[in-house]
């Protein structure tokens, strides 16, 4: 929601600020994406919302900072409501909450992925008498 929301505001934006398209649109997008990022909202098509707001026709700059919040807010929000409702009603948890590093969620009988990381004692080993041919 905050993506797309803040996309179309940056969008309406560029195109009241520069009347010329060619510069308003890829400056909505560039702005919109670094915009989402700062506000750690970052989504992907929110860079089209802003591209909308800018190319979108009369209609949409007429409705001006209006169109952040209706549609694109409204919509966002039905979104966001049907993934809740149809998610919740399949027995899957949404949103997604985070696996936890120290769990193995796969039940294998492999280490950890953070336990398995660097080198260990046994590799350094194996490296040094590689190197010495000797193959212990």
């Amino acid at each position: 929601m905050g993506g797309n929301t803040v996309s179309a505001l940056v969008g309406v934006a560029c195109a009241h600020l520069l009347p010329d398209p060619a510069l308003a649109a890829p400056l909505a997008g560039a702005l919109a994406i670094g915009t989402m990022f700062a506000l750690r909202c970052l989504h992907p098509p929110g860079g089209a919302v802003a591209l909308t707001a800018v190319l979108g026709g009369q209609a949409v700059h007429d409705a001006g900072f209006a169109f952040a919040f209706m549609p694109v807010a409204l919509n966002s929000a039905l979104i966001v409501g049907a993934a809740l409702v149809y998610n919740n009603a399949t027995g899957r948890r949404y949103p997604h909450l985070p696996h936890a590093a120290d769990r193995n969620v796969h039940a294998t009988g492999d280490a950890l992925p953070a336990e398995r990381l660097g080198i260990t004692e046994e590799d350094r080993k194996r490296r040094c008498c590689a190197m010495a041919k000797c193959w212990t």
